[in-house]
């Protein structure tokens, strides 16, 4: 158990939705339950990349990105990254009020 960190060690520190409707969350180490289902993700595997590497200009096939703000293994809030068509129907809302680029919607809770 030592391999995989303590035991209030956050379990996931984030979260990518992308355009195929697939969740992943993304931890420190990978996570099956009982049936070898995979729930979390390290943040080391090739599926996790996108997590670290999309832009509004390219999401890298993600739809949204949330990172948990955690307290040991409790979601204090968490913020979320809109890509793709919120972006766009904001852009011109944006712009009217003098910004002159997004970057992608983030709304935190």
């Amino acid at each position: 158990m030592a391999s995989i960190g303590n035991v209030d060690d956050p379990v996931a520190f984030g979260r990518t939705d992308n355009d195929e409707h697939e969740t992943y969350y993304i931890g420190k180490h990978p996570i099956w339950d009982e049936g070898t289902e995979l729930l979390v993700v390290s943040w080391k595997a090739p599926i996790a990349t996108a997590f670290y590497s999309a832009t509004a200009a390219n999401p890298n096939g993600l739809e949204r990105k949330r990172q948990f703000n955690m307290d040991r293994n409790s979601i204090l809030d968490f913020a979320d990254i809109i890509f793709g068509d919120l972006s766009e129907q904001l852009r011109p809302l944006l712009e009217e009020a003098g910004g002159s680029s997004v970057v992608g919607w983030v709304e935190t809770y």
